[in-house]
């Protein structure tokens, strides 16, 4: 039965195209923040942009059991993407992460060519706070990149591109018992959009 469980809520989440309405002259966190999750809070600022490819999107970053005094809070984004001329939105999950004993917060989303074809993709970059006593200490810095999409056939989830993620990440800023002090690299939507450059995009 836990198994079913498990798997149903995976399907919610991932599998399964929700559509949800949105109110004339609603705004766009007043839209999210009326259909978030039960017992979730927003992560960080709702954005609502045309940048994707000339596609009006609302993206949304959660905090699930906000509520919880364990700081580890999965934090789940989804885009939604607009389905009809009457206010009705699609949910796209994006990605969710969750670190040990660590809140992760989303740092910055934008869009830039990560790959060959001409549409961009949506990137992100996240940080968490790290400390293993004597090991390391400090701010990791990750870069998340993800494929666009047909919006004529919108999917349920977003494609992960992990190899140019893994280029594009800052690492730890702070201090590593290995290499004593350290800075991390690509921190910002800037700094990414300049290594993107060097990597010929």
């Amino acid at each position: 039965m836990k198994l079913f469980g498990i798997l149903f809520l995976g399907l919610v989440r991932e599998g399964v195209a929700q559509q949800f309405q949105r109110k004339p002259n609603e705004s766009a966190k007043a839209f999210i923040e009326r259909i978030k999750p039960n017992g979730s809070d927003l992560n960080c600022e709702v954005l609502e942009t045309p940048y994707w490819n000339n596609k009006m999107v609302v993206i949304a970053w959660y905090i699930l059991d906000a509520n919880s005094s364990i700081p580890n809070h999965e934090v789940v984004g989804y885009v939604y993407v607009p389905v009809a001329a009457e206010g009705k939105y699609q949910k796209v999950f994006i990605d969710s992460f969750q670190d040990d004993n660590v809140e992760t917060k989303i740092a910055s989303v934008f869009f830039a060519n990560a790959d060959q074809d001409a549409a961009r993709e949506m990137l992100v970059i996240t940080n968490c706070e790290h400390r293993l006593q004597y090991l390391y200490e400090g701010t990791e810095f990750t870069t998340s990149v993800y494929d666009d999409i047909n919006f004529n056939t919108t999917p349920t989830k977003l494609k992960r591109l992990d190899k140019i993620g893994d280029q594009l990440s800052g690492g730890l800023n702070g201090y590593s018992d290995a290499q004593g002090k350290v800075k991390a690299k690509l921190t910002d939507a800037a700094a990414v959009r300049k290594e993107l450059r060097k990597l010929g995009y």
